[in-house]
């Protein structure tokens, strides 16, 4: 129990968060942020083992502030439009939105077996849309102005899970990967002029390189590990992104407990990207499932600003769920961080 404590107190008391606080980079932001997503989906499925794969996330406010800035650009003069945005941006500064579609298709290659070797290989496509913006006036008095990343990935190859060993499993996928993205300060005066504070059309530089992700877990009675790292690139062509070439680096234990009526899993783990401080990816949490034909499983999670509560539908023919990001800290390096909401939907392998 001692040791779960520890964890705790070292998840809720980052440095990176109590201290002084930094500069805003959006970049920054977004690799956090867009990591902890990786961690939520990856606690509720295995990647790449289901027919369609549909992941949404949100923040709330996002569509009502689109919708303003819409609005605000419907009509009028050129000055009109300006002063309108601007009325829009004020009404949201220092608020921080974000939104990420990913969408996933694979299908499964025939079943390997030689001797102790078992092989489970598949193929699939991948592609994500990424958006991380935050308003601010703090660099042009009066003017408020948004800072904008947007990303586009496209993923495609070859993804094996192999086994030779009892309880002992290598996932490894191989993959091409094409990015575009993009950073951009916006001014009312140029949101007025596009119409919108975003727009994922304007991204036109490909990289593409070869990647592989590997991980390698340990299943055990009472215990499990793993440890991983995800977009390693081995060599690419075209210009250089903003986001760049860093994998992401994880490694989560996950302790499993039996009760009378459901089984629960107590987990502690830690992810890392270049960009962000290495106690901003630990996090801590609880799994939970029914242990009656009720196909209900629930997950808490907790990071260094976030309660992430995860409640899922798992059958056989589909996997349904909700996750709610709820922030405990507010604001965050003087920007507000609305509640995110996600859903999933995807239809597993039998």
């Amino acid at each position: 129990m001692r040791q779960w404590i520890i964890l705790i107190l070292l998840v809720t008391s980052s440095p990176s968060v109590l201290g002084a606080p930094q500069a805003r980079n959006e970049l920054h932001r977004y690799t956090l942020m867009r990591d902890r997503f990786i961690i939520d989906k990856d606690l509720k499925k295995n990647k790449y083992t289901s027919f369609f794969d549909l992941d949404l996330l949100f923040t709330a406010g996002l569509k009502s502030l689109i919708g303003d800035v819409s609005d605000a650009n419907s009509t009028g003069s050129t000055l009109t439009k300006t002063l309108a945005t601007a009325g829009v941006l004020g009404e949201n500064v220092n608020v921080e939105h974000m939104l990420d579609l990913e969408v996933t298709a694979a299908a499964p290659l025939p079943y390997i077996k030689y001797k102790k070797y078992r092989i489970l290989p598949s193929l699939f496509y991948n592609m994500d849309l990424g958006l991380a913006f935050s308003i601010s006036n703090k660099n042009a008095g009066l003017t408020p102005t948004a800072q904008v990343y947007v990303k586009k990935d496209t993923k495609m190859g070859l993804y094996n899970r192999m086994r030779w060993a009892k309880g002992e499993e290598w996932r490894l996928a191989v993959y091409q990967l094409k990015r575009a993205d993009l950073f951009a300060a916006k001014d009312s005066t140029a949101i007025a002029a596009s119409g919108d504070i975003f727009d994922f059309d304007e991204l036109s530089q490909d990289r593409t390189s070869i990647a592989t992700d590997l991980a390698f877990v340990k299943e055990k009675e009472r215990y499990s590990y793993l440890l991983e790292f995800q977009e390693l690139q081995l060599g690419g062509s075209g210009k250089e992104n903003d986001y760049g070439t860093w994998p992401m680096l994880h490694a989560r234990y996950m302790h499993k407990f039996n009760g009378e009526w459901f089984s629960w899993s107590g987990f502690y783990g830690l992810h890392w990207r270049s960009r962000y401080k290495l106690e901003s990816g630990l996090y801590i949490g609880l799994k939970s499932k029914l242990k009656n034909d009720w196909p209900f499983e629930f997950i808490l999670k907790m990071s260094d600003q976030f309660l992430t509560f995860t409640p899922q539908i798992i059958t056989k023919w589909f996997h349904f769920n909700y996750t709610m990001k709820n922030p405990y800290r507010n604001p965050y390096g003087d920007v507000w961080t609305p509640t995110i909401h996600s859903i999933n939907l995807n239809f597993p392998f039998p």
